[in-house]
């Protein structure tokens, strides 16, 4: 495996899963799925 150039910090989160709030995660994913839908064309119909 060749992995030169890349730091560990890209590698390993900056947290774990257990140290994280399960709540905030499902937020953000909310917020992304928002986000991805926003940016839907007009061609591919809405809801």
């Amino acid at each position: 495996m060749s992995e030169k150039g890349t730091n560990v910090s890209n590698i390993f989160p900056a947290t774990t899963d257990d140290e994280r709030d399960p709540r905030e995660d499902q937020k953000d994913d909310r917020q992304r799925e928002e986000e991805i839908k926003g940016d839907r064309p007009p061609h591919h119909g809405g809801e």
